[in-house]
């Protein structure tokens, strides 16, 4: 491998750890959320479609598998709704 495509290697490979760290912080900072007692569902639903959002994005850039997005969506909306269905959150 030439010492021009490690350079763009390296690149890419920051650039990937950017939004891996980013939705991986954001996925977090709903869990702390819930567990501090945040019940206001409107904020809650805000923090979903951020991270729903940077989601989309990485499997657009093929930094994350587009299954892999999707299963991490339909794994955040199943927990919101078992939150709803045990009537936890607040409107």
């Amino acid at each position: 491998m030439s010492v021009k495509e490690q350079k763009k290697n390296k690149e890419k490979q920051i650039q990937k750890k950017k939004y891996r760290t980013s939705i991986k912080n954001q996925l977090k900072k709903i869990d702390v959320y819930l567990e501090e007692g945040g019940r206001n569902e409107a904020e809650l639903e805000k923090m979903v479609s951020e991270v729903r959002k940077a989601l989309d994005k990485a499997s657009q850039k093929k930094v994350i598998h587009k299954n892999r997005a999707s299963d991490k969506k339909s794994w955040l909306d199943n927990k919101i709704n078992n939150l709803k269905k045990e009537k936890i959150l607040k409107r």
